[in-house]
Parts: structure tokens; sequence; C-alpha cells
């Protein structure tokens, strides 16, 4: 009869043939796809799936213990309900079994109309198996933390590929600018026809006859008759177009006077540092005097 050593040694020979046998059946079926012409990362992603353990399902006790646990916060039935999606006769019939294991903590709370309202929480010293598995080991911590910066990588690839994409111009945009451009083509090219028209029509022309060309000089200016040369040479004319001149340089002075004047109240200034600050000439400064009046005579009557 055999003996119990040998009886092991038997178990763990029939084992490792299974798990050949699975290899080689994973083998020949990949053989047999690509000889259908299959992809190679159906092909891989079967491999994983055949190779790879697959995750056990939880349980509705495990959900609800993982919510608890890792939300880190009470919850009345009714609440808890909300967040699981589920029923409030389901969960009083799980907290039952909860509380007598004493991983879960009961506590009634009353209020001022007599109602009393009862809150769960999980207890998290206790140290059950239900508890304790579902804790992640450090392993599992830091593969997650892996995916996750490898998940942030592709992320910002992702929005870096999308924020290229975006700037660039879409179909409709396209289109519309391509219809400016063709309708703007279209206009420079009647303008172009348009001119070499107007090119032909200048070249078949005769051309125009030269004119002859006139000489260019000072024109010569009238004669003045000695009537009116006596009238410019009368000494009581010249006298009163001189007292007009005078008059003239009288009131604009004046105004200047006046304007300075002004200017120095304003500037709590005298008139003197005026003339020097605006750089001005006066007929005092050049030695100009105005000259006397002339007193015409009544004319003789002819």
């Amino acid at each position: 009869r055999p003996t119990k050593k040998k009886k092991e040694c038997m178990q763990s020979v029939s084992k490792e043939n299974v798990k050949h046998a699975s290899l080689e059946g994973n083998i020949v079926t990949t053989s047999e796809a690509t000889c259908r012409g299959e992809k190679s990362s159906d092909l891989s992603s079967n491999m994983k799936a055949t190779l790879l353990p697959k995750k056990k399902k939880r349980t509705f006790q495990d959900r609800i213990l993982a919510e608890m646990l890792f939300s880190c916060k009470a919850y009345s039935l009714k609440s808890l309900a909300t967040a699981m999606k589920t029923t409030e006769c389901a969960l009083g019939h799980l907290m039952l079994s909860l509380l007598d294991k004493k991983i879960v903590m009961k506590k009634e709370f009353g209020s001022k109309s007599g109602k009393t309202r009862e809150i769960y929480w999980i207890n998290q010293d206790s140290k059950r198996k239900e508890v304790e598995k579902l804790i992640p080991s450090m392993n599992d911590i830091a593969t997650a933390q892996k995916e996750l910066m490898s998940l942030k990588t592709a992320d910002k690839g992702i929005i870096k590929e999308m924020s290229a994409i975006t700037q660039e111009l879409s179909n409709n945009e396209l289109d519309s600018q391509l219809l400016d451009l063709e309708s703007e083509v279209k206009k420079l090219k009647s303008n172009l026809t348009d001119v070499r028209e107007r090119i032909q029509e200048f070249q078949s022309q005769p051309p125009p006859q030269q004119m002859p060309r006139r000489k260019i000089g000072f024109r010569k200016t009238a004669q003045k008759t000695k009537s009116e040369l006596a009238r410019e040479r009368c000494p009581r004319r010249l006298k009163m177009r001189i007292n007009f001149q005078r008059s003239q340089w009288k009131q604009r002075k004046e105004k200047c006077v006046d304007f300075i004047d002004q200017l120095s109240d304003a500037m709590e200034k005298q008139p003197k540092q005026i003339i020097k600050l605006l750089d001005l000439e006066t007929d005092e400064m050049e030695g100009v005097k105005m000259p006397l009046k002339y007193t015409i005579e009544a004319a003789a009557p002819n």
C-alpha cells in the first residue's frame, strides 16, 4: 500500500502535469490562431487571461464593510442603502450578524420628537478575518502607486495630444477658409483680366500728336500810365498809407502787451521775466521806434 509521502508526491506530480498540459494547450491554440490570421494583441490578451489568476468578486458583506472602512464615517441604514444602492431590509439582516461578531458598532440617538436614530460604524480594533482581508498589504499599495504614476503620465501625454489636436483647424473651418480663398482668387483673376484689356486698348490706340512747346519766361507786367504813377507818388496818399500801417502796428503791439501782462499775473512774475522765458523780441530790444502820425490836410477842391 502507498504511504502518505508517496501520495503527496503523486498529487504534486499530477498538478504539474495539469499545468504543463494547460500551457501546451495554450501554445496549440495560439499557433492555430496565428494560422487563422488573428492579431498578436488578441493572442497576448488571451495568454494573459489564461496565465494570470482571476480576481474573486467581492460578496455583499465585503462591499458593505469596504465602504464603511475606507469612507471612515458613520452611516444610518438609509444613508448606507443610498450609497450602496440597496435596501434597508437587506442591510438590517447583515448588521445583526456583524453586530454579533463585533465587527460593527451601533449607537442610538434620541431627539425632541421622541424618535430614535440608529448609527453604525466599523470597529477598526477588531481582528476578524472579514476586516483583515479588506486591508491591503504593502505590496498591493506599492503596485497601486506604480499604476497611479503610470496612469498620470499617460494622462499627461493624452492631454498634450488633445491640446495639439484642438489647436488644429477642423474640417468645417478648413472648408470655409478654402471657399473664402477661392473667392478672393476669382476676384484677383477678374481684376487681372480687366487690367490686361485696358493695356491692350491703350496699345491699340494711335499715338497722340505732340503739341508745340511753349517758351518758359517771366510774364511782362503792363506798363503803368502817367496818371497812375502820379497817384502813387502823391505825398498825401503816401502819408495816408503810412498812417494806416502805423495804426495796424499799434493795435498788434497792444494785443501782445496785454497777453504778456495777463500771463505775468497768472504766473505771478514780472513781464520782463516772462519775455526771457518765452525768448521774445520786442521793439525796444531791437531799437525800433514807432513813427509819428502824419497830419493830413484836406484835399483841395478841383
